[in-house]
């Protein structure tokens, strides 16, 4: 689950009621639930954009981000042929200033324009360990 930085929503994976699966908006003012976009599975790690119009999220191999007003999600992770890390794609966080998403590929993080047309390696663990988890400095300069 992840807070809106405007405080007005919150976004999870998860199945309904009505058993669809994806990823859902909770309005905190009303509780009305709304599925933002749907998925086979419920594992897809939700985080906002800066601005709060934007929720980026891992699917099977990739990240996408999907504008909250017009629910369609957009591929911005390189496509098999492009990619060389060739591994699962999780975990994705915006930078602050929202024009980039960074994730976790094995050792390594990576960050996506949000457009998809840059990809640039910011970290790499050079011994056998896997980066769980990772967060942007205030000022993303940095990755901790």
């Amino acid at each position: 689950m992840s807070w809106s930085p405007d405080g007005r929503l919150i976004a999870f994976c998860g199945r309904d009621t009505d058993k669809r699966t994806g990823v859902f908006l909770i309005s905190v003012k009303t509780g009305e639930v709304k599925l933002l976009v749907p998925l086979e599975a419920v594992h897809a790690d939700p985080t906002w954009s800066p601005d709060s119009k934007s929720i980026a999220y891992g699917y099977k191999t990739d990240v996408y981000v999907v504008n909250i007003e017009d629910g369609k999600p957009q591929r911005i992770t390189p496509t098999p042929e492009q990619d060389e890390y060739k591994r699962s794609q999780v975990r994705p966080v915006f930078a602050p200033d929202g024009r980039s998403v960074a994730y976790i590929v094995g050792q390594r993080i990576l960050a996506t324009t949000i457009d998809g047309k840059e990809t640039r390696e910011i970290f790499h663990l050079k011994n056998k360990n896997f980066i769980d988890t990772f967060d942007w400095s205030p000022d993303g300069r940095h990755i901790v």
